[in-house]
């Protein structure tokens, strides 16, 4: 933590006898010491599963002792250095005004899901003094689902290989009548197939996405609505169209959210990252051509005049060709959450997601959070890996904004092995930061 705070600026302020003391906290854990900081009084916690003690007010604002019985041992924390650092002209935490803050994350992908991420971060911050809101974010991949509410069905359905994968949908009442919710993450994402090489990454087919969208038509659902996010095929779409083709095409309306607004032909761009070799691009170029070619074809429609036809490898142009309406996953997620309003309410946001670069200024959940943030609001952006360029971009377009790269901060195994308590320690310096 101590490099947490590393830009804490701790000055003696005018006047004799001053009130608010800063205190270094050292903890033994076993095989390493932590260290915290903290103005006194206030809760004292130990970094073994958020466990918090609270310090008892005393006259003075003296410090607690060594081994002190307030602070057991149990749990595999122990108290054993306090150190005086520094005073601050700030008032303890309880005599300033309840800050709002706003926690939204999307997943770290391969680290942490936005869902887990949320979950310890409520627990981490229940006692704080603020109003704290949190929520898992999805611009249609990974946590699409968690937006919403209703009845939770399973499919098995062929996964990105063709092996056999059970892939949820929703099934939720609308004025539009049953609406079928799911999204490719689920269905030939990368809990699937989390580590692919680079000939079964371009040889994944996306036949499961057809086959679910058939299933739930099949169990009532009068309309379907599909994230196109978080997919390890790059197949232009062509195993879910081939699925829908000999079906009969799309047997309900389907809507498609996207999460990044590139054409069909740019889902080129994202082949490397799913770890397509460089040496296959040209094969992923031709085979898009191709389908571009056969959809206009068969289906009248020229999908690389549509933005957003390159989610999910193409997923969502063979979707569109087939009659679906693209539209932007975030804005769909948004209006389910009442993100604008929450947003607006804080004084503080706090953002990220696991690696920003300029993928992510495309309009994912993270850039899309902060363009919902007022000229009032302080917003963080708490991300694991940063590629500079992309975040001098955004903080141009932000120029009040504060990024943070996990990695560069911790070091590379510390934030992948330790993610939601960094991002715990983040948030705590930055406030601290903001009432010096």
């Amino acid at each position: 933590m101590r490099r947490a705070l590393a830009n804490v600026s701790l000055r003696r302020p005018a006047g004799r006898n001053p009130k608010h003391k800063y205190f270094e906290i050292k903890w033994d854990q076993g095989n390493e010491q932590r260290v915290t900081h903290r103005f006194h009084p206030r809760r004292i916690h130990a970094d073994d599963g958020y466990r918090r003690h609270r310090e008892q007010r005393t006259q003075n604002h003296t410090p607690p002792e060594p081994n002190d019985e307030r602070y057991p041992s149990d749990g595999g924390a122990r108290l054993i250095e306090v150190q005086l650092i520094g005073v601050s002209s700030t008032p303890p935490p309880d005599d300033e005004p309840r800050p709002r803050l706003l926690l939204a994350f999307d997943k770290f992908r391969g680290t942490i899901s936005a869902h887990d991420l949320i979950g310890q971060l409520n627990a981490h911050f229940v006692n704080v003094r603020a109003d704290v809101d949190t929520q898992a974010l999805s611009d249609g991949g990974e946590g699409f689902l968690d937006a919403f509410n209703g009845e939770v069905i399973t499919s098995v359905v062929p996964g990105p290989l063709g092996n056999d994968v059970v892939a949820p949908f929703l099934l939720q009442p609308s004025k539009r009548g049953l609406v079928a919710v799911m999204t490719v993450a689920d269905i030939v994402g990368y809990q699937h197939l989390p580590s692919p090489t680079p000939r079964q990454a371009l040889d994944s087919r996306s036949d499961g996405v057809g086959h679910l969208i058939l299933n739930a038509a099949r169990l009532g659902a009068e309309s379907v609505l599909i994230g196109c996010g978080g997919s390890v095929t790059s197949d232009g779409g062509r195993g879910c169209y081939e699925v829908l083709q000999r079906a009969g095409g799309l047997p309900v309306p389907t809507r498609v959210a996207t999460d990044v607004t590139t054409s069909f032909l740019g889902a080129r761009h994202y082949a490397p990252q799913k770890n397509v070799s460089d040496a296959d691009l040209p094969l992923i170029d031709a085979r898009l051509r191709e389908l571009r070619a056969r959809y206009l074809q068969e289906q009248g429609l020229d999908i690389e005049i549509l933005k957003r036809g390159g989610a999910a490898g193409g997923i969502a142009g063979a979707l569109a060709a087939l009659g679906g309406t693209l539209v932007d996953g975030f804005d769909v997620v948004s209006h389910e959450l009442n993100l604008a309003s929450r947003v607006n309410r804080a004084s503080t946001v706090v953002t990220g997601e696991g690696r920003f670069d300029f993928g992510s200024l495309e309009g994912k959940a993270t850039m899309r959070i902060a363009q919902l943030v007022n000229d009032t609001s302080r917003l963080l952006v708490i991300c694991g890996q940063v590629e500079p360029e992309a975040a001098r971009a955004f903080q141009n377009q932000f120029a009040k904004s504060t990024f943070v790269s996990l990695e560069n901060r911790f070091g590379r195994a510390s934030a992948r092995r330790d993610t939601s308590l960094h991002v715990a320690e983040v948030i705590e310096a930055f406030l601290l930061l903001q009432r010096e």
